[in-house]
C-alpha cells in the first residue's frame, strides 16, 4: 500500500495544504478527503497521478477544509467525461456528506450536465461497520463518533490483511479500538506537541496532541502511527520536533509527513 498526503495540515493553514490523501494499491488510487479548495488538482498532478484514473473518492466530513476541493474535481470530472462517456466516478460518505455534495452537483453542474450526473456520478452513502471493496480492498466503515459533525473514519485491508485505519480529523474513540487493533497503520490527527497544548487548546476542540496519539496507538498495538491535521506555525522544524514527542511515548514507527511526501509500507 502505497500513500501519498496531499496536504497535512488544519483547516486554517497557510503553509501547508489541508489534510488529504491517495492510497494506492496495484495503480489504483483512492482518494480520501478532497481539501479546502482547488489546490486538490494541481496537488494531484504533482503527485504523479491523473484524475482519469481516480473512480473512488471518500470524504470523512463535510467541514470546508476536507469537502469544498470536491468542487473543482466535479468540474473536471464532467469535463473528461464528455470526452470519455464510460468514466466513472464514486463518492462515499456519511448522509450529511453525501447529501451536500450531491445537491452541490446538482445547483452548480445540473444545467450543462444532468445526463452525467445521473449516469456516470455515484454517490454512496456508508453506513457505521459497513463494508465496501475499494480498489480492490476490503474498507470497513465506521461512525467516528465525533462531537462537532458527522463525521466517519474507515479501515482499509489489503491482501496480506494487513489493516491501515484512518480516523478522519477526531481522535479514535474507544468504541473503535476492536477495528483498530492490531493494525499496521494508525492515521490520525494531532494538532499541536503537548508543549503547546496551552496555546493551540486542541482539545476544546476535539482534537489531540501528538502524546495523545501515541498514547492510543499503544492502547491500540499499532506497529506504525502516521499523524496529520497540524497547526503550521514551525513548518520547518515539524517533522523533527514532533517524531521526537512521538518517540517518547511510542516504540512503533512514528511517521509525520510533509505535503505530497509518499510512505510505502
Amino acid at each position: 500500500m502505497k500513500i501519498t498526503m496531499l496536504g497535512t495540515g488544519h483547516a486554517m493553514v497557510n503553509n501547508c495544504f489541508n489534510t488529504c490523501f491517495i492510497m494506492e494499491d496495484n495503480g489504483r488510487p483512492f482518494l480520501v478527503d478532497t481539501g479546502g479548495g482547488y489546490q486538490i488538482l494541481p496537488l494531484i498532478a504533482k503527485a504523479g497521478y491523473k484524475l482519469a484514473d481516480i473512480h473512488d473518492v471518500f470524504i470523512t466530513h463535510k467541514h470546508t477544509d476536507h469537502i469544498t476541493g470536491i468542487s473543482w474535481i466535479l468540474r473536471s470530472f464532467i469535463s473528461l467525461s464528455r470526452k470519455d462517456p464510460e468514466s466513472v466516478l464514486r463518492i462515499y460518505g456519511n448522509d450529511d456528506v453525501i447529501n451536500f455534495v450531491s445537491t452541490m452537483a446538482r445547483l452548480q453542474f445540473g444545467n450543462n450536465a444532468t445526463n452525467i450526473i445521473d449516469k456516470n456520478l455515484f454517490f454512496i452513502t456508508v453506513e457505521d461497520r459497513q463494508e465496501i471493496s475499494i480498489i480492490n480492498n476490503t474498507v470497513t466503515f465506521f461512525d467516528a463518533c465525533a462531537k462537532k459533525v458527522p463525521q466517519f473514519g474507515f479501515v482499509i485491508k489489503d491482501h496480506d490483511s494487513n489493516k491501515y485505519v484512518c480516523c478522519g480529523d477526531e481522535p479514535l474513540a474507544v468504541e473503535n479500538y476492536p477495528l483498530a487493533e492490531n493494525c499496521k497503520l494508525l492515521m490520525h490527527e494531532a494538532f499541536c506537541m503537548e508543549k503547546d497544548a496551552a496555546i493551540f487548546n486542541p482539545h476544546r476542540i476535539s482534537h489531540s496532541t501528538v502524546k495523545d496519539v501515541c498514547l492510543k496507538a499503544n492502547e491500540i498495538h499499532a506497529e506504525n502511527v502516521l499523524i496529520y491535521h497540524t497547526e503550521d506555525h514551525h513548518m520547518d522544524t515539524r517533522k523533527n520536533d514532533y517524531t521526537a514527542e512521538g518517540r517518547e511515548y511510542f516504540s512503533g514507527g512514528v511517521l509525520v509527513p510533509d505535503d505530497l511526501e509518499q510512505i510505502t509500507l
